[in-house]
């Protein structure tokens, strides 16, 4: 039977996802000058950017010529399992907010169980309370991958403290289905081994279910094989269409503090300050974890960092630094300071609705 931990953290996302859409009405009609008239609407409204190729590739599959064919690059497992719940809600876009709110459930409590292991469960909801108020946690609950692959990242992390390691392969595979960074569940669960292996001073076969994870994108690889004749389509799209590659790190800093320093004013604040700021706190969050985490949150968040940070255009971190989640296990200990407390819930509160306003009305918010 699920503990209180567990409602209450159940509570708290589908109390976020509520309040996320009643305030997206709110949003979009004050930005939009128009009027939400239908409960559809009210799905339909956050129907910006990635979500179209998600449906499209929900529906379609992916596709081998056209302007669809640089959709390869997006991973099959979210919208696969959109295609699969289709066949029950009969409508692609709602689909979409199913598959990620129920998604974004199992997350809080997946993360509330994982703190509960090592703190006290007013530290373990804390957590899952600074997770769904971060200023980019809209995207837990709208048609992105964010929710899913979080909520397969943490379980695959408590399967592995609960000693249940071939759920956690299993779980780390369908992470590296939906994202490429589920990638680095090797190295971080590979370091939890190695912990449970200095404590015991015995080697455990079943540790070597860990091997399952890049299984994932190896399925990944496959699709791109079987549409395109290629394994590694995804890659070059990502250069040749999408802009993407990698470069060192203080480059791509130095990149965005020129954009900060010399681009119009939204793009200063939006792809320049805003950008660096997360960059900022994701690094200073994965040092403080070298200190007062477990060391596989530690190599999690380090791997996550480096490649969001060596992104050639790093228009998406404050979105992808969701992905940091040990930090807010890390907020939620400072939180017992009253003052940090009120500090990052105002902070984080403020410029969600800011972010979330901007993303309604069309404009770029990550």
């Amino acid at each position: 039977m699920a503990g209180a931990t567990d409602w209450d953290a159940a509570g708290l996302a589908m109390l976020t996802e509520l309040l996320t859409f009643g305030f997206g009405c709110f949003a979009y009609e004050i930005t939009s000058s128009k009027r939400v008239r239908s409960l559809y609407q009210v799905f339909d409204i956050w129907n910006w950017w990635d979500t179209a190729h998600y449906i499209n590739i929900a529906v379609h599959g992916y596709q081998k010529a056209g302007e669809l064919r640089y959709a390869i690059v997006f991973f099959p497992l979210y919208p696969w399992l959109v295609r699969v719940t289709i066949f029950f809600a009969r409508d692609p876009l709602i689909s979409t907010f199913i598959v990620s709110c129920l998604a974004s459930i199992v997350a809080a409590v997946a993360l509330a169980r994982l703190a509960a292991i090592d703190y006290p469960e007013p530290i373990a909801y804390r957590a899952v309370w600074f997770m769904f108020i971060f200023p980019t946690a809209y995207f837990l609950h709208i048609a992105y991958t964010e929710s899913l692959f979080l909520a397969l990242v943490i379980c695959s992390f408590l399967a592995a403290r609960r000693d249940r390691w071939l759920l956690a392969g299993i779980l780390g595979a369908a992470a590296s289905l939906t994202r490429m960074n589920g990638l680095f569940l090797v190295p971080a669960l590979g370091v939890e081994v190695l912990h449970r292996l200095w404590i015991g001073r015995r080697w455990e076969w079943r540790w070597l279910w860990l091997g399952l994870i890049p299984s994932g994108f190896g399925i990944y690889l496959l699709v791109n094989y079987s549409v395109t004749g290629n394994p590694f389509t995804f890659a070059n799209y990502e250069l040749t269409h999408w802009s993407q590659g990698l470069g060192w790190p203080w480059h791509q800093v130095s990149v965005m503090a020129t954009v900060a320093r010399s681009g119009d004013v939204y793009q200063a604040q939006m792809i320049g300050i805003q950008v660096l700021l997360f960059l900022t706190i994701g690094l200073a969050a994965t040092i403080a974890a070298c200190f007062t985490l477990r060391p596989s949150y530690s190599v999690w968040m380090a791997g996550n960092w480096l490649l969001i940070a060596s992104l050639t255009w790093d228009l998406s971190a404050p979105r992808y630094v969701l992905a940091l989640f040990p930090m807010f296990i890390l907020f939620a200990r400072l939180a017992r300071s009253r003052d940090f407390n009120a500090f990052i819930t105002i902070w984080s509160l403020l410029s969600m609705g800011s972010f979330m306003a901007n993303f309604l009305r069309g404009a770029w918010a990550f």
